[in-house]
């Protein structure tokens, strides 16, 4: 299948992960699930830093 037979050929914007974690939306998800937007936010760092240092 290709990205056409989707209609991911018109998609134009893709939200930053800043975006998603500013949405409201996502604040409720994160909730349900126990976690906080700080603590996917630090989660994220902490990942990249290990991924920098293991580059």
């Amino acid at each position: 299948m290709r990205a056409q037979d989707f209609g991911l050929d018109r998609w134009i914007w893709e939200p930053s992960l800043d975006d998603l974690l500013d949405d409201p939306t996502m604040h409720t998800f994160l909730l349900r699930d126990r976690l906080s937007v700080d603590h996917v936010r630090t989660l994220v760092k902490e990942v990249r830093q290990r991924l920098a240092r293991a580059a």
